[in-house]
């Protein structure tokens, strides 16, 4: 399992991602936070959308997200998850997509 890490700049856009990521079952709940980012004297603003999901659909979800969102110029990453308590482990198991 990872946390998978998505950041945007539109933060208009979040809703409809994170629609995507739950009805193409790559989540089953999606957590959202705003970030600014101080560049010098500008200020920038990237949402980051995050989630638990399989380690082996890393590469599925980066692909379809850049078929799907290509002109929001995303950055994906993950980090690993050592640890999950069994009951939301078993969640995961059922409704995310086969692998």
């Amino acid at each position: 399992m990872i946390v998978l890490n998505i950041l945007c700049k539109n933060e208009a856009k979040v809703f409809e991602i994170s629609k995507f990521l739950k009805q193409n079952h790559y989540a089953l709940e999606t957590y959202v936070d705003v970030n600014r980012l101080i560049d010098g004297m500008q200020e920038k603003v990237f949402v980051r959308i995050f989630f638990i999901t399989k380690s082996l659909l890393f590469d599925i979800i980066c692909k379809d997200l850049i078929e799907n969102f290509q002109e929001e110029d995303l950055v994906v990453y993950s980090s690993p998850v050592t640890q999950i308590e069994p009951k939301y482990w078993e969640q995961l198991k059922l409704n995310l997509r086969q692998v």
